[in-house]
């Protein structure tokens, strides 16, 4: 069977359209099913409920890819990337993160 995958993003995310075409990639790349939910996040009540720390977060399985100790907000969200913090992962931290939350 294979995993779940679900993109979450606050309405009108700057980088929604990049991080769903960064998504559906690194799932091909890291050989699983590239087809996931998107899921918008509107409420402090929702981010809460999903423990979503901002816009946009890659989960599989219901875990957060790159789950930190951010308290949960309807915001956008940064990522540490080796060029400094940007509004998405790079792909290969986002395959990687695929790929050895797969195995779990």
């Amino acid at each position: 069977m294979s995993p779940e995958a679900e993109l979450l993003l606050v309405p009108e995310c700057a980088h929604g359209a990049e991080a769903a075409e960064l998504f559906r990639g690194a799932l091909e790349a890291a050989g699983l099913d590239p087809t996931f939910a998107t899921t918008l996040v509107t409420t402090q009540d929702d981010a809460r409920g999903l423990s979503f720390v901002g816009s946009p977060t890659f989960l599989l399985d219901g875990a957060d890819l790159f789950a930190g100790s951010d308290p949960p907000a309807v915001a956008c969200r940064m990522y540490a990337t080796a060029s400094g913090l940007r509004g998405l992962p790079e792909h290969q931290d986002l395959v990687r993160a695929l790929v050895w939350r797969s195995t779990r």
